[in-house]
């Protein structure tokens, strides 16, 4: 099992630690500015997870997809913030820990969290909508290490942008294009990477017309640069192929036309046949 889906587990599956009545970060903290801000360039590991593929239509063009918006960052401005949360939910520090069950460095929070801490900034140009996944769960994880590793995880529901060609329908494959960017910080000051480990989609993904080629990191992924303003901005773009299940059209749709065809011809024969036999009777 991959790194990223034991993230997934982990976040779905564990305790989210409230912290009732308590300040998520110090006084000084400013979301509003990256973590290096002034100094070096801060480096973000992104990702997509397809978690299921919904519907596919060919009227509007688009597909609705489950997925993960997943990223990973350091803020070491949060060090301090860290210790007194660990040392809140387990009532002694990291260092006195001699229990496996406080051995795990990392804390899982939720979307209160995720609302007090600085959060890159990437979006998806192509998408039409995006909506919380469920309104049960608050759709955001924050696992926070003790070295100010942050991994954050937002599940969606994306109504999907998909140019469709139906020339050749019902043998018509498809190739849908999502892209990953960001608007706010050029590569100077953010840097964001594609991460493997953070992206992908379970295998056999179909619809009721529709069967999707698994994923491939080396094929299906590139970047390209977006020069703006002086600055460069890099948009990753992830290609979703479809194959058009043809076989429901060749029962439900030739095969009924051939055999009226067939009928119609068969009738038409009969009636030849017959009349040629009157004649010979006459």
């Amino acid at each position: 099992m991959t790194y990223l889906t034991w993230s997934m587990l982990f976040c779905v599956g564990s305790l989210r630690y409230a912290v009732w009545g308590y300040d998520l970060t110090d006084a000084h903290y400013n979301k509003q500015v990256r973590p290096n801000e002034g100094g070096v360039t801060d480096e973000v590991e992104i990702g997509v997870f397809t978690n299921s593929i919904r519907t596919v239509s060919e009227i509007d063009q688009t597909m609705v997809l489950d997925v993960f918006l997943q990223a990973s960052w350091y803020d070491t401005r949060l060090l301090g913030t860290w210790k007194r949360i660990y040392r809140q939910i387990h009532g002694f520090n990291f260092s006195d820990c001699t229990n496996p069950l406080c051995n795990d460095s990392r804390i899982t929070m939720g979307r209160d969290f995720a609302n007090e801490i600085w959060k890159p900034d990437f979006y998806l140009p192509s998408a039409i909508s995006i909506v919380p996944a469920d309104n049960y769960n608050d759709n955001v994880c924050v696992r926070f290490d003790m070295d100010g590793k942050l991994f954050y995880s937002s599940r969606f529901i994306i109504q999907h942008s998909c140019p469709m060609t139906l020339s050749f329908f019902p043998f018509d494959r498809h190739t849908c294009l999502m892209r990953i960017g960001t608007y706010k910080y050029h590569d100077g000051l953010v840097r964001m990477y594609y991460s493997i480990q953070l992206s992908g989609m379970y295998p056999e993904q179909e619809t009721a017309n529709f069967i999707f080629e698994d994923f491939n990191h080396s094929n299906d992924y590139f970047n390209k640069s977006m020069p703006y303003m002086d600055d460069i901005f890099t948009e990753h773009c992830l290609y979703m192929h479809m194959t058009r299940k043809y076989e429901i059209f060749l029962v439900t749709l030739y095969l009924p036309s051939v055999s009226l065809v067939a009928l119609r011809n068969i009738s038409f024969l009969l009636w030849v046949f017959k009349m040629h036999m009157f004649e010979s009777m006459e």
